[in-house]
């Protein structure tokens, strides 16, 4: 029998699903899995509450979604209630499935503005965001969060436990402290300790890079789904062999290089399309990196795109590469399987 889970009125057939990265979950990225998976629920990038108010633009740009992304998460940052409450109205007339309410992310840039995991240090304060999110809310509504702020403030459980009382859904939990940042492993046993304390449905967060580790780390802790984040930089398919193998015990097949480079491309023009052509053809070099990882002779087709001045430039250099291929059909070097490429993610500026 299929499995799946219940997140308030939502029912999702998939146990995998995107966490929440800026400069990673944009509208190109989450309809390129689209074109690999149907049922993944899949998150915007982080939404600042008052900048979303005061009309931001790229605000504006992350809470746009395109309809073949549903389901789809629409995650909204801030301290203040009020304005919490008002970017959640905005985020559900958008077309949210679900809402979720950031209180885990280790930027420093939005920890220094009271947002994202430095609500870990006041557990206290949440209370009231989280009722204003919920009063405003039909569709569901979840609280993403890391396991404390350090590991003097092991938080994570007293937030998860009053996020439950106030109404939340189902709480997404990182294995990290807010200090760790991405150092170090994630804790699922910190994640299990939690989740068994919790009637809502728990979604652990962590170290998946490959189904493998997602049938493991479920298993370890418990949890009701894997939310993917880093592990899928470059990697759209992941959510599919995970769910399959999940759900199946079988392991579907790594993309082949051609695969990736032909998907590249694809991700490659639909950022040209989105945010055109200048800082289309900057976001395309972290993206061409990650698709790359582990592939053979890389650096001319890196640099060439690193170097590009126009979209044509860097699709010109994905066909170079792939005709040059003697192995069109060859996989990624799997030593390489659950690395990083580049930690650094962010946006360019």
């Amino acid at each position: 029998m299929a499995r799946g889970i219940t997140i308030g009125r939502l029912r999702l057939e998939s146990l995998a699903m995107l966490a929440p990265m800026a400069g990673v979950c944009d509208s190109p990225f989450k309809r390129v899995v689209r074109l690999f998976d149907t049922k993944s629920l899949l998150s915007t990038e982080i939404v600042n509450s008052d900048a979303l108010i005061h009309g931001d633009r790229e605000m504006r740009e992350r809470i746009r979604l395109h309809p073949i992304e549903s389901p789809a998460a629409l995650q909204i940052s801030g301290h203040e209630a009020k304005a919490m409450a008002i970017a959640a109205q905005i985020a559900q007339e958008a077309g949210a499935d679900l809402i979720d309410v950031n209180c885990g992310c280790p930027s420093p840039q939005l920890v220094k503005s009271g947002n994202g995991a430095a609500l870990l240090k006041d557990p206290a304060a949440v209370a009231p965001l989280f009722e204003a999110v919920r009063r405003v809310t039909t569709v569901p509504m979840t609280v993403k969060l890391r396991i404390g702020w350090d590991g003097d403030r092991l938080t994570g459980f007293e937030v998860a436990r009053i996020a439950q009382e106030c109404g939340a859904d189902a709480v997404w939990i990182h294995g990290r402290t807010a200090v760790q940042q991405y150092s170090g492993e994630a804790d699922w046993d910190a994640i299990r300790e939690i989740k068994r304390e919790l009637r809502i449905p728990v979604i652990g967060n962590g170290d998946v890079f490959t189904p493998e580790d997602a049938a493991a780390r479920m298993e370890r802790s418990g949890v009701d789904a894997i939310a993917i984040g880093r592990g899928s930089m470059g990697n759209p398919w992941i959510f599919r062999r995970v769910d399959h193998y999940l759900q199946t015990g079988e392991l579907l097949p790594e993309p082949t290089l051609r695969e990736r480079i032909e998907t590249c491309r694809i991700q490659c023009e639909y950022l040209v399309e989105e945010i055109g052509e200048y800082r289309g053809v900057l976001e395309c070099r972290k993206h061409v990196a990650w698709y790359t990882k582990g592939l053979p002779d890389t650096q001319i087709l890196k640099q060439a795109v690193n170097t590009a001045g126009t979209p044509q430039a860097v699709y010109e250099a994905l066909s170079t590469y792939l005709d040059g291929q003697l192995d069109p059909d060859a996989l990624p070097c799997p030593e390489l399987a659950g690395t990083l490429v580049d930690p650094k993610w962010q946006r360019y500026k």
